[in-house]
């Protein structure tokens, strides 16, 4: 033991020039980290207020995108709420969807506006932090080295996003799309967390080692989080077209626990549509995808029982695990009550506190587990000794 902490500790020699780099190079870091978690955060209140925006059926009010008849304020004169509410008369009759009543009242239209105005607005403060950031980025050239290929991913995922709310308000909110933005979103949270938590990292492994858990547990937390984010976007499929109250009974739909096969396989959806325009099939699918993650999370904290972990690390797979029990009970819940409003945002606020959680754990296994966690029990061992 003596023996190793001797080795362990020759392994991370130190220059001349070290602690000058300590002292400028953490602080920049730690400053953008920061404003990268406040743009998460932002992220994470938007995703919320998103599914306001769709469980009030705010999504058309601004048919206009980006601007708002040719203004990115809302309306200062009578006769320009008059306009803008026009156009959404127009629109609703457009696309005849009856969660857009062409003849909502002045009162409704407004509460409407304002909830989908909100949205765009903590959308564009998202871009405004994010830009800052980046700048700021830009002017250190030791967290320009670590992370300006992160940086430059993180641009093009805001933008590809900010080009899919613009899809999905001129595409009358179609469920593919509304899923597909919700997915973006998601993935920009997770590029966000990602390299906010690489840029508070600090540490290194020891000299020949590797602070990676192993190819296994690696394997089994991407495939856990890809299928969190599959559940996520068949969720998107089911709230997207107005469908989630279509079934509220369960574990029962249309009298047994698996539907009757024509109802589950239609050829009205062209084969393989089923899978995406079916919302009989996809509502199924998202209830028990659930009974598949079950497996995936014990499968992960088998292969993770002997992997040294950090503290925080095993705080977070505690999270994730009761955040996973939660979100099965809301969504239950979120079913039997026909998808009020407060149990379905819920329902997206777990979904992402669970995803992020699972972000935070991929990066541990990744950065902080194996050989520099087991290095440093080890030499907290032999101190005591």
């Amino acid at each position: 033991m003596a023996k190793y902490y001797k080795s362990y500790t020759m392994t991370e020699p130190k220059s001349p020039n070290t602690k000058a780099t300590a002292a400028s190079r953490p602080d920049a870091s730690r400053s953008i980290a920061r404003l990268l978690t406040i743009t998460a955060g932002l992220v994470f209140v938007i995703l919320i207020w998103g599914a306001v925006v769709r469980l009030t059926g705010s999504g058309l009010s601004i048919p206009d995108w980006p601007l708002i008849n040719g203004s990115l304020l809302p309306p200062s004169s009578e006769a320009g709420w008059a306009a803008v509410q026009e156009d959404y008369r127009l629109e609703a009759l457009r696309i005849g969807k009856t969660a857009f009543p062409a003849d909502i009242s002045v009162e409704t239209f407004r509460k409407q506006f304002w909830i989908e105005w909100t949205h765009r607005a903590i959308a564009g403060v998202v871009g405004i932090v994010f830009l800052i950031a980046f700048i700021k980025m830009m002017r250190s050239p030791a967290v320009r080295a670590k992370s300006e290929s992160n940086f430059y991913l993180l641009g093009g995922l805001l933008i590809a996003q900010a080009g899919l709310g613009g899809v999905v308000v001129m595409g009358a909110l179609s469920g593919l799309m509304v899923s597909l933005h919700l997915i973006a979103a998601y993935v920009f949270f997770a590029a966000l967390v990602w390299t906010a938590l690489r840029l508070m990292d600090t540490e290194q492994a020891p000299a020949g080692g590797s602070r990676s858990a192993g190819l296994i547990p690696l394997r089994a937390i991407w495939v856990t989080t890809g299928l969190v984010l599959l559940q996520v976007f068949l969720g998107g499929l089911v709230a997207g077209d107005a469908k989630a109250n279509l079934v509220t009974s369960w574990p029962m739909m249309f009298g047994g626990i698996i539907p009757p096969g024509e109802l589950l396989w239609s050829s009205q959806f062209g084969g393989i549509g089923n899978l995406i325009m079916n919302p009989i099939l996809v509502q199924f699918m998202h209830r028990w995808m659930p009974l598949i993650l079950i497996v995936a999370f014990g499968y992960l904290r088998m292969v993770t029982a002997r992997v040294p972990l950090k503290k925080h690390t095993k705080v977070m797979f505690r999270a994730a695990d009761a955040l996973f029990l939660f979100q099965i009970m809301v969504g239950i819940m979120n079913v039997m009550f026909g998808a009020m409003m407060h149990v379905s945002a819920l329902h997206s606020a777990i979904a992402l506190c669970l995803f992020g959680s699972l972000v935070v754990i991929l990066h541990d296994l990744r950065y902080s587990s194996g050989e520099l966690a087991l290095g440093k029990s080890q030499k907290k061992a032999a101190i005591t000794k």
